[in-house]
């Protein structure tokens, strides 16, 4: 029953009894032997158990160490087993080693031996294929050979042929420019020699409302193409439809108002000017508005230009035209093809009014553009040679043979003054300018229109003369013009106007 005290309750029991209380009834002596007696039993008994309990721990201690010594004698047999296994397993592994080096050894033979026959089949190959693109080259080349014998002996044919018609064409040619030659020699002949009978009629402005202007100057540089584009596009500002034709043997016109892609475009097409004259000379069925072409405008302009363009090849039709006309070839008269195109009804009713550039000379071109105008526009600069040229042209449009037998609805527009130093004239410039009436008063009796709006020289309008741009609202050589075209409006019928102009 006491099996499980633990000494330490002992200890407390022996304290917790009061002894003076145990000592009265039994005496001191008495009770603390009694009580030692208890305790010292006590005592023994639970040593004993102690002791007990430990024998029998310790003999399970040494039944675990025995099971432990049996296990790792177990171990260390499977261990020698393990390392036995392991060296003739390492034995195996050696003499495999050794077998798979003989034999990667023989692989390696076998595969130097493998490469070197695939590199010279390789090389057997290409040089094969070689051959074979050889025989075709040799074959291609033979046919090639051939082909160019034949394209050799035609071409001598054809160049012999070409050298021939060259000689015609250098003995044609010699003739034509003695023509030629013989032609301007005759100055102004092409605007004073009687027409054919079969000449279109010339409509009267007062029927057609669209007047046709020419600005022409019988000096070259004085500017006349560059005042007919910046004319063009005031009048555009002003809201109308302008068409120009470029008349200038060189095309400066053309090259101003379209960019190069768009006239190589017309040139591919046989759609310039010079196509128009050769067509309408022999008489095919050809209107001028197919050869018309619309210059792109800033959206802010209301009016509309368009142009005729032309290229220097004009001069070889201009060739074509003249020696015609002087040998009399055909019943049409060459110097009023533009008349009948301009002052038809398909061309006015898309028109507000047409601006002729025209060559500064009196050639087929010029008489073209003369015969169909109604008014003439003379720009000029204010140097002596220029200004000894101005009452030249306007002695030549006098003349009485010209209004006989050209066009005696011309009239005088009047005469501008270009590339100024500035706006007010002053110095040279103004004597020049004020001394021009008294050179034309020799060779005429009116009096000639001198425009009071000077073009000055003008870094924007120079700039415009490689490829032409509207001048800005407010800049100087936008002022310039809208002056100008304030005045050339007062100097046309009111029903030829779209806006009247403004005061100045």
């Amino acid at each position: 029953m006491f099996a499980d005290v633990p000494l330490a309750f002992v200890d407390q029991l022996i304290e917790a009894v009061d002894w003076k209380k145990l000592a009265v009834p039994a005496g001191t002596v008495v009770g603390f032997s009694v009580l030692l007696g208890i305790a010292t039993k006590l005592f023994f008994w639970y040593g004993k158990k102690q002791i007990e309990s430990l024998e029998k721990d310790l003999k399970t201690e040494r039944s675990a160490l025995a099971a432990t010594h049996q296990n790792i004698e177990s171990l260390k047999i499977q261990q020698a087993a393990h390392a036995a296994t392991m060296t003739a397993q390492l034995s195996t592994i050696k003499m495999n080693e050794s077998r798979l080096a003989g034999k990667q050894a023989e692989y390696e033979k076998v595969f130097a031996a493998g490469q070197k026959y695939y590199r010279e089949a390789v090389a057997l190959r290409e040089v094969k294929k070689e051959n074979e693109t050889l025989k075709l080259v040799q074959s291609t080349s033979r046919a090639t050979i051939r082909t160019l014998e034949a394209e050799l002996i035609a071409g001598n044919d054809a160049l012999t042929k070409l050298q021939n018609e060259l000689k015609l064409r250098e003995t044609q040619m010699g003739q034509a420019e003695r023509r030629m030659t013989k032609a301007q020699k005759l100055s102004g002949y092409l605007i004073k020699a009687k027409a054919l009978l079969k000449r279109p009629k010339f409509k009267p402005l007062d029927e057609r409302h669209k007047p046709i202007i020419s600005v022409a100057a019988l000096k070259g540089g004085v500017g006349k193409t560059t005042i007919t584009a910046h004319v063009a596009g005031a009048l555009a500002r002003r809201g109308y439809r302008v068409l120009l034709v470029d008349l200038d043997l060189q095309g400066s016109l053309t090259g101003l108002m379209l960019p190069p892609g768009r006239i190589n475009e017309r040139i591919k097409a046989g759609k310039l000017l010079q196509d128009f004259f050769l067509e309408a000379m022999d008489r095919k069925a050809s209107k001028l508005t197919e050869y018309i072409v619309a210059v792109p405008q800033p959206k802010d302009v209301p009016g509309t230009i368009s142009i005729v363009p032309t290229s220097d090849k004009l001069a070889y039709a201009e060739l074509n035209l003249t020696l015609g006309w002087l040998l009399k070839q055909g019943e049409r008269d060459a110097r009023f093809l533009l008349r009948r195109a301009l002052q038809s009804k398909g061309t006015t009713a898309e028109f507000d009014v047409v601006l002729l550039d025209c060559p500064p000379v009196l050639n087929i071109s010029c008489a073209n553009a003369l015969a169909a105008s109604d008014y003439l526009l003379i720009p000029t600069l204010l140097s002596t040679k220029s200004l000894e040229r101005v009452p030249v042209l306007v002695k030549a449009i006098q003349d009485s043979h010209f209004l006989q037998y050209l066009n005696p609805h011309l009239r005088l527009l009047g005469i501008v003054a270009n590339r100024t130093r500035s706006r007010r004239l002053s110095g040279r410039d103004a004597i020049a300018w004020q001394r021009l009436p008294l050179r034309l008063s020799a060779v005429q009796t009116t009096q000639t229109k001198l425009f009071t709006s000077i073009i000055a020289q003008d870094a924007s309008v120079s700039s415009s003369e490689e490829q032409y741009t509207h001048p800005r609202p407010g800049t100087r050589a936008h002022d310039m013009f809208a002056q100008l075209i304030a005045e050339l409006e007062k100097e046309i019928p009111d029903a030829c106007r779209i806006h009247q102009p403004q005061p100045s």
